[in-house]
This record gives C-alpha cells, sequence and structure tokens, in this order.
C-alpha cells in the first residue's frame, strides 16, 4: 500500500528531526498522539476535519497552515538539501519517500521562517517506519497508563513514573520514547536486556555511572542552546 502522509517533526530545543510515512489518518493520529506536539503544520488542503479537531481538542496543540506549494517535492526537497549542505537525501534513508521529504522540506522552511535565529543545531534527519515499533494508538495509551493517569493526566502512578530511575534528561526522555515506541526487532530488544542484566549483576558499576551521569548537564539542549545563542555563560562553560 502506498503511504499517503508525510509526518515530520522537531523539538527545537534537541535538535531531534525526525520524519516518517503513514498509510491511513488512522495511523497518522497515532502518530501524531504519541509525539504530543505542541504546534502542528498543515498544508491549506489537508481535508480532515477530524483529525484537525483532534489535535485541537485532545492535544491542544495550536495549527497553522503553509501554502500548498510548500509541500510540493521539488520545493521541499531542496529546502532539506540546502539545510544540510547536501547533494541528496539518501544518506539519510529518505531520498524515495516522497510523502515524507515533502514534510520535512515544509518544517525546515517554517523553522527557517519562524525562528528568530538559524537552526544551525539541527545536523540530522532519523527516519523511520512504524513496521519497526508496536503502534499504540490514544486509547491504548490512556488505558494502559504508560506516561499519563486516567485520574488527573499526571505521571503519579504510571509505568513511566514507576520505570523512572534516570540521572539525565536525556535518559527521561530516552525513556519516554521507548516506551511510547516499544520496538519490535527481536535482536535489538535483546540486546537491552543484555545490557540491563549486566548492570543489574555489577552493583559498583551502577553506582560509578549514577554518580557520573547526576553531573552531567543536558547536552542535547545544551548545544541547541549555544546554537540559537541563547546560553548563558555558566552554560557554555560546562
Amino acid at each position: 500500500i502506498e503511504a499517503t502522509y508525510g509526518l515530520a517533526s522537531v523539538d527545537v530545543s534537541t535538535g531531534e528531526f525526525a520524519v516518517t510515512e503513514l498509510e491511513d489518518l488512522s495511523d497518522l493520529w497515532s502518530e501524531v498522539n504519541r509525539i504530543g506536539p505542541a504546534e502542528c503544520l498543515f498544508s491549506e488542503d489537508f481535508e480532515s476535519q477530524e483529525i484537525l479537531d483532534q489535535i485541537n481538542i485532545e492535544l491542544k496543540a495550536t495549527i497553522n497552515y503553509l501554502p500548498d506549494w510548500r509541500f510540493d517535492h521539488q520545493s521541499a526537497r531542496s529546502e532539506l538539501l540546502d539545510h544540510f549542505s547536501i547533494l541528496s537525501l539518501d544518506g539519510f534513508g529518505c531520498e524515495n519517500m516522497l510523502a515524507a521529504t515533502c514534510a520535512a522540506g515544509a518544517l525546515i522552511y517554517y523553522l527557517h521562517e519562524t525562528q528568530k535565529q538559524e537552526v544551525l543545531h539541527i545536523q540530522s534527519l532519523r527516519t523511520y517506519t512504524n513496521h519497526n515499533f508496536m503502534v499504540l494508538d490514544a486509547d491504548t495509551l490512556r488505558n494502559l497508563e504508560l506516561i499519563q493517569s486516567m485520574r488527573d493526566g499526571s505521571s503519579k502512578g504510571t509505568l513511566l513514573e514507576m520505570l523512572d530511575q534516570t540521572m539525565t534528561s536525556m535518559g527521561a526522555r530516552c525513556l519516554k520514547q521507548w516506551l511510547l515506541q516499544p520496538h519490535l526487532k527481536t535482536d535489538l530488544i535483546n540486546q537491552r536486556l543484555e545490557a540491563v542484566d549486566e548492570l543489574k549483576s555489577r552493583i559498583a558499576l551502577q553506582e560509578e555511572l549514577r554518580e557520573a551521569l547526576r553531573e552531567m548537564y543536558d547536552i542535547q539542549r545544551l548545544i541547541s542552546r549555544i546554537s540559537l545563542g541563547t546560553a548563558n555563560a555558566r552554560e557554555v562553560l560546562a
């Protein structure tokens, strides 16, 4: 089945930039809900009022639009090539993903137009497909209380709260992503289990790592703040 929807997401505070393609509106909504954006960008000809209503009501995200031609493949591809100073998108794995390229290029254009500084800290584009991950729709996420309690929407009593003993903000973000996007690849799952087993059996190493990580700054966001020119002297010295 040919994918019909391209979805790109970016966290300006960390520079993480990702893109994928979805086959139907149900998959599109599930992925948007998983990401939980504060702002969504659509082409002016986007026709699903249901998706727009869900984003507005359930996510309370700001919705903005760009002219349809900004999502044109040639225009969007050129935006990406110029931003990354490359000749092809093959290195990112999306050269032949037309819908994904359209979404990512339009998003990069929007960032250049709306940010007060250059977004030079966005240095890579991660291409992924939901074939490698378990898709958890909005109802499943809500009922399992993975990251939000059904009672008050907080993290209290959720699986994330129970598991989160991370020492850094980067680790916390990674754990949250793993919970919301469980991997299906057996070899990767086994690698993670082996790593957990190794650390579980080496208590001294656990403590050494905890002590080292406890002093670590949020490197991803620090790099972004330096690139955007918003870092203070203390952060630069870090």
